[in-house]
């Protein structure tokens, strides 16, 4: 659950002490919305990953409710391709927490920048894995909605876990507001950039990016601004010359052209 910190960011204060039931160890990493800890359940006895939200998004209905919402539906899935949620709770100043299964291994964003490089069978194989957990989200009713490498973690025996669901929603739930765009950008579906209505498509044209990310070396959609991104997502093809020639990469350039299709 650990993600790069952002310059950007509001500094977030690191928690000592106890959260409920839960001794706190040490932070494991910062992301938009909470703070990461390593953090020791005193009942059952093992170790978990803490996941707290910050004190002034708290304080955001909104933004407070999609955090819960991240923990309602993960606590539905039980599949070995989707993180584990114990427990949800609440801290003393009201802000909620939720307990996770603790990963150890690395992010897909870390890992494809290792060396030896990963192998076209080892990239293979993640992307495999990432569909059949993204299957059983979406027989579920839920939608990502944000799948990109940073939130795909591969563990120290090889199997890989989705992460962050978020920014999830029920896709039987109505749309509400102004269907406010949520996701990054370069791994973002036309309809997410649309603002429409998606559904479990809008996931597999993100694992799109990342499988051609991982041939090509580049994002398929990058750009300097976030408008460029934008419009090459709804109105440009991948480029699928980037892929590397040979007999392997062949065989994935039926799934990307499906997979990247903008209908």
């Amino acid at each position: 659950m650990a993600e790069p910190n952002d310059p950007k960011k509001p500094i977030l204060q690191d928690l000592t002490g106890r959260i409920g039931k839960y001794e706190i160890v040490s932070p494991l990493g910062k992301g938009a919305m909470g703070q990461g800890y390593l953090a020791h359940d005193t009942v059952l006895d093992p170790d978990v990953a803490l996941k707290a939200m910050v004190a002034q998004i708290a304080d955001d209905p909104e933004l407070k409710a999609r955090f819960e919402r991240e923990a309602r539906a993960v606590a539905k899935m039980t599949h070995p391709n989707v993180v584990m949620v114990f427990d949800l709770g609440s801290h003393v100043d009201g802000s909620p927490f939720i307990a996770m299964e603790l990963l150890k291994g690395l992010d897909l964003q870390k890992a494809s920048r290792q060396t030896p490089p990963l192998t076209v069978e080892r990239k293979v194989a993640i992307i495999v894995q990432v569909l059949a957990g993204l299957a059983h989200a979406h027989q579920a009713g839920i939608v990502h909605r944000d799948i990109k490498p940073a939130n795909i973690f591969i563990q120290e025996d090889g199997s890989v876990k989705i992460m962050d669901f978020g920014v999830a929603r029920l896709t039987t739930a109505s749309m509400t507001g102004t269907g406010n765009i949520v996701g990054t950008a370069d791994y973002m579906s036309p309809e997410q950039v649309k603002g429409a209505k998606v559904d479990g498509r809008s996931d597999l044209f993100s694992v799109g990016c990342m499988l051609f990310e991982l041939a090509a070396g580049r994002r398929p959609f990058h750009s300097d601004n976030l408008m460029a991104i934008f419009y090459k997502i709804t109105h440009e093809e991948a480029n699928l010359e980037l892929i590397p020639q040979g007999a392997e990469y062949d065989a994935l350039m039926t799934i990307l052209k499906k997979a990247l299709a903008k209908n």
